[in-house]
């Protein structure tokens, strides 16, 4: 197998320690641009002396411009194919930007290559709870 670091290229032989497979979806830089991705797994190499870690993923193609454009840039629907060895990559997990969700996109049922890209997928931070929700301490009260 062969990986691109920094300036080199590094030939390994990748040994697992287990059979567990990490599916990931994630937002990542890919060829100087942010794509979508499915990390297949995580691994480390020792590279120079020290240990580096990557992801293999395979990346999605690009979003579809048609409908990324209606939409307003709103609906981002990537194209994924799980046989194809050009959208394989393995690239530093520095690299990955963030986890997102890449729900199937059914608008063509005769179609099952097609997802979307939903970022901060049930994503609260902070007190976020709706204006009409009771304090905590409101629900021990006796009545």
């Amino acid at each position: 197998m062969t990986c691109s670091y920094g300036e080199g290229t590094c030939q390994f032989t990748l040994h697992l320690r287990t059979n567990i497979l990490i599916y990931l979806f994630s937002q990542l830089k890919y060829a100087n641009e942010v794509r979508y991705a499915k990390s297949q797994f995580f691994f480390g190499l020792d590279l120079d002396g020290e240990t580096k870690y990557f992801a293999l993923a395979l990346v999605f193609g690009h979003p579809d411009k048609g409908l990324r454009a209606l939409s307003k840039n709103a609906l981002l629907v990537c194209t994924y194919d799980a046989e194809s060895q050009e959208s394989l990559a393995i690239v530093p997990v520095q690299d990955v930007i963030s986890v997102v969700g890449m729900v199937p996109f059914v608008h063509d049922v005769d179609r099952d290559d097609q997802y979307f890209a939903v970022e901060k997928i049930g994503h609260v931070t902070g007190d976020e709870s709706p204006q009409d929700a009771p304090d905590e301490e409101e629900d021990d009260q006796d009545i």
